[in-house]
């Protein structure tokens, strides 16, 4: 077998581990839906937008449902109604609802498929458009911690909370 065979079969070895590893992961379904093969992505440039980028795309920003595995509530405590999960607090928290206003991205007919608005949201072929939505999602992150200073449920929370 030649070098350039080798290399061939290899990626096509690489590529089929990554699509089952992908397939195996339940709470990643946006990333799979969207990201289709693998290549370098220009979006990240190692800034604090893209880091919240990356745990949106691989849905491990830390928010309430994270405490699902130790039993604890997983309810937004920015708005109180709803678990507060990637889906919660991209489209659905009204404590976050103004700033949302100002991305267009998520500004959809609300009869659309949901799933396709977070697709379209967090992996946008257009850089310039990613770059807006990289934004929008950093600004809406810091709102939503400065909010959880101000909220109360028998305790004060603090924005170092949801570091």
């Amino acid at each position: 077998m030649n070098k350039s065979t080798l290399k061939k079969r290899l990626k096509e070895w690489d590529d089929k581990q990554w699509k089952e590893e992908l397939e195996a992961k339940s709470s990643i379904m946006v990333y799979r839906s969207a990201k289709t093969a693998i290549k370098e992505d220009p979006i990240y440039d190692n800034t604090a937008s893209s880091i919240i980028l990356f745990q949106a795309r691989s849905n491990t920003l830390p928010l309430e449902t994270r405490k699902r595995h130790t039993g604890e509530e997983t309810t937004c405590l920015l708005c109180g109604d709803g678990e507060e999960d990637q889906h919660h607090f991209l489209l659905e928290c009204t404590k976050l609802a103004e700033e949302r206003l100002k991305m267009t991205s998520l500004q959809r007919p609300h009869q659309e498929d949901q799933l396709e608005v977070l697709k379209t949201f967090l992996f946008n072929e257009s850089t310039e458009e990613m770059e807006k939505n990289k934004e929008g999602l950093y600004k809406l992150w810091r709102l939503s911690k400065r909010k959880l200073v101000t909220v109360t449920d028998g305790e004060q929370r603090t924005g170092a909370d949801r570091s």
